[in-house]
Formats: structure tokens, C-alpha cells, sequence
């Protein structure tokens, strides 16, 4: 009775930290078990841990990576393209002294996709202001860790009625260097991206520059996989409960129960030496008469494959990503592949690219007398597309330039043309 009551009175005091729950219209103090699907993540730990969460999101890093910076001149005639001695390129190359381009790319990809916001540091030196449309004596650029930034808005005066065109005095980015220390960095040299910013629930917070990471909505399918893949692991490992080892002797008053000791000794017996893990023994020899009963439940009966499969489905569906390009037991085509990556590229990649590569254009060609582009024409699955709409890129780009020049096209539509052909276009 002391054992019941003291787990009773444990499992009332945690639920009651753990705060009140809404089921349907009631509120009510849970008094037994955690609410594991519904429960908090941390974002790193699970892109860590999870194997399918990993899988997408590196997909995605990779993917966004094949894109080649390229620069074009914007001038009365048209686009001529500088891409060799453009700074901003040049400075991708090697964006820090511990990174080239690709790396980077595929770092700060996965930053935005696992936080929800991605922070590029240009590192001009102390002192430096933008002086035209490029910062002199740029030395790097470096894509923070967003789970060690902060975002602050100070100002009193309400988001909303700012200028569009300035920033506003009143943000503030804050790095933590760890034992309690924090360095504010100057808002004029950091590039902030950030995922769909729909949770602002109090405006004291003035946290609305900050955006939301795509696991947030995913909260369930990932720890619904976590939970199987425990699951699982313990079946592997433990065996779980197998089945029912009763005595099978007796006499004249009947069946003969085991007594304490020869249970605890069975159990012992069987936990230390018997399982089909290395080392350990496949057959049991017992003294006395024993009947086993069967009882445990494979994993599939369980459900604990379809669940993560189902889970990782939706995923697939949060982050852009078809199922096509990853394993999968029924095996996929090559030209369903191939229709995959395409898909992928057009539905997803570019325009992630293309704001990505518009807030450095932005951000360093604000007059925008030079376009940046990603571009991912010489991809495979763009290939057809390149000889159909063109003989070559070049001679599309100088038909576009011609028809621009005349004024027979807009930017916009310039830029449509090239997104066509796997062209993620930074916009003016």
C-alpha cells in the first residue's frame, strides 16, 4: 500500500508541474503518464536523432548547394554577366576560413530548416560602414548558429508603422558566447531569412521578427517515431515480455504454485543467460515440470513500421520533399525519380533560392545595378528543358536582355523566363 500511494503522490505532483490539459471542452489535471506525442522538441536533438527527419532536411541542404552564384551587369542594353569578377561571388567561394561555397550553402540551409531562421553575419571589420552598394574590405561571411541568436525589437512605436524602406533603430541581434556572456551584434551587417512567422501571441514579447521552425507543426509524427523507435529498441534489446513460464506439477489437491524463491531464481536464470543476442544461450533446462505460454507481439503487429512510415510521410509533405528520392521497400523508377528531383527543384528549391539569393542581392546591390542568381540549369532534370527553350543559356540571356532593352518584357517577367530553366533570380 505505501508503494501505491507513494507513486500515486509522485505521479499527482509531476502532472501537477506539468500544468492542466484540454481534452475536447474539459481542463483536468492528468494523474497518470506523459503527454509524449504532444511534447516539446528540441529542434537540433531531433534533427540529430531522428534518421528520417535528418534524411530530409540534408536532402534539401544538397539539393539547395548544386546552385552556381552567378552575376549579371544591369544597364540600358541589358544584362551582361560579371560572374568572374563580381566581389559578392568571390566572396562565396570562400565564405570563411573554414568553409567553402558548398559547405556553407548546405550549413545555412540546414540552419533555416531545423530553426526556422537563418542569421548570415557579414564580417566587415570594426568600424566599417556599407559604403555604396558593396561593403568595402567585407572578410567573411558566416552563417550563426540561430539557437544561440536572439531577436529583439525595442522600439515603442508598433511594427507596423514603421517605414518599409529603413530599418528601424530599435532591433537588436544577440549572440550568446556561453559562461553567461552575450555580444550584441550590429544590425546593418546581418542578413536575417526566416521561415512563416504565425505564432505571435503577445505583443510584449516584440518577438515577430523571429520565425518558426517547420517541426513546431510536426511535433507529433517526430515524437510519434521517437516513441517507435524506443519502442523497438527495448523489443530488440530486452525481448520484451515473451510469454508465461507456469508450473506444470502436481498433486492430489491440485496444481502446485511456484513459491517465491523459485520464481525469482527462474527469472534470474532466464534474464542473465537465456536470448538471441550474442553470447547468451538458446535453450532453457529446467528442473521441475514447466509449461510456457506465449505472449509477446512482433513490432509489426504493433503497428510501430506503419507508424513511422506514416509519420515520415508527413514530413516529406512539411519540408517539399517527395517520397520518390528516398528508400523505400516497393522501390521507385528511375523516370519517377527523375520526376521527383524535378519536382522538388521546381516546387520547393527555387523558390527557397530564389529568397535566399535576393536578400544578398538586397542586402549588397540594393540599386540593383547587378542581379545575383542561383542557377541549376546545368542540373540533369533541367537538361530537356535548356535544349527545348533554348540552344543555349547565353543566347536565351541576350534574347531576354533584347527583349528587356526594348521593353517588350519587364523584370518580372525576365526573371520568370529564367526560373524556367532552373534560375533562381534575386529580384531588384
Amino acid at each position: 500500500m505505501g508503494n501505491i500511494l507513494s507513486n500515486w503522490t509522485v505521479r499527482l505532483i509531476t502532472n501537477w508541474f506539468r500544468g492542466i490539459r484540454q481534452v475536447g471542452g474539459v481542463w483536468f489535471y492528468p494523474i497518470n503518464g506523459d503527454a509524449y506525442t504532444y511534447r516539446g522538441l528540441d529542434y537540433l536533438k531531433a534533427f540529430e536523432e531522428i534518421p528520417e527527419l535528418n534524411a530530409i532536411i540534408n536532402m534539401k541542404a544538397n539539393c539547395f548547394s548544386n546552385g552556381k552564384v552567378r552575376a549579371f551587369k544591369a544597364s540600358a542594353s541589358g544584362l551582361t554577366e560579371v560572374t568572374e569578377t563580381d566581389p559578392v561571388v568571390n566572396l562565396l567561394k570562400r565564405p570563411t576560413f573554414f568553409q567553402a561555397e558548398k559547405e556553407f550553402m548546405k550549413q545555412t540551409k540546414c540552419f533555416h530548416e531545423i530553426f526556422g531562421n537563418e542569421y548570415l553575419y557579414i564580417n566587415a571589420g570594426t568600424g566599417t560602414k556599407k559604403l555604396g552598394n558593396f561593403i568595402k574590405g567585407v572578410k567573411a561571411i558566416t552563417s550563426l548558429p540561430p539557437n544561440l541568436m536572439d531577436c529583439e525589437y525595442t522600439q515603442t512605436v508598433p511594427f507596423f508603422e514603421e517605414d518599409r524602406n529603413q530599418q528601424p533603430d530599435g532591433i537588436k541581434y544577440i549572440y550568446d558566447l556561453g559562461n553567461n556572456q552575450t555580444q550584441t551584434l550590429d544590425n546593418d551587417f546581418i542578413i536575417h531569412l526566416n521561415d512563416n512567422r504565425v505564432s505571435i501571441k503577445d505583443p510584449l514579447k516584440k518577438d515577430f521578427l523571429k520565425g518558426e521552425s517547420k517541426m513546431k507543426a510536426l511535433t507529433a509524427p517526430i515524437n510519434n517515431i521517437r516513441m517507435a523507435y524506443e519502442t523497438r529498441g527495448v523489443i530488440l534489446a530486452n525481448r520484451g515480455a515473451l510469454g508465461i513460464l507456469s508450473n506444470e506439477g502436481s498433486d492430489v489437491a491440485g496444481q502446485i504454485p511456484m513459491t517465491g524463491e523459485e520464481r525469482e531464481e527462474l527469472y534470474k536464470q532466464y534474464e542473465n543467460n537465456y536470448g538471441g543476442l550474442q553470447g547468451q544461450k538458446s535453450l532453457i533446462i529446467a528442473n521441475g515440470k514447466v509449461r510456457y505460454q506465449q505472449i509477446s507481439v512482433a513490432p509489426d503487429k504493433l503497428g510501430l513500421f506503419q507508424e513511422t512510415r506514416e509519420d515520415f510521410f508527413k514530413m516529406c509533405d512539411s519540408y517539399g520533399t517527395p517520397q520518390e528520392l528516398f528508400a523505400n521497400e516497393k522501390g521507385t523508377t528511375f523516370d519517377n525519380q527523375n520526376e521527383a528531383y524535378k519536382r522538388m527543384y521546381d516546387s520547393t528549391i527555387l523558390p527557397e533560392a530564389n529568397e535566399w539569393i535576393g536578400a544578398l542581392q538586397s542586402f549588397f546591390y540594393p540599386n540593383g545595378e547587378v542581379i545575383l542568381t542561383l542557377d541549376y540549369s546545368h542540373l540533369a532534370v533541367y537538361q530537356e528543358d535548356v535544349e527545348l527553350n533554348a540552344s543555349a543559356l547565353a543566347a536565351l540571356v541576350n534574347a531576354l536582355s533584347k527583349a528587356l532593352a526594348d521593353g517588350a518584357i519587364d523584370i518580372p517577367e525576365y526573371q520568370n523566363e529564367l526560373n524556367k530553366l532552373g534560375l533562381a533570380v534575386g529580384n531588384k
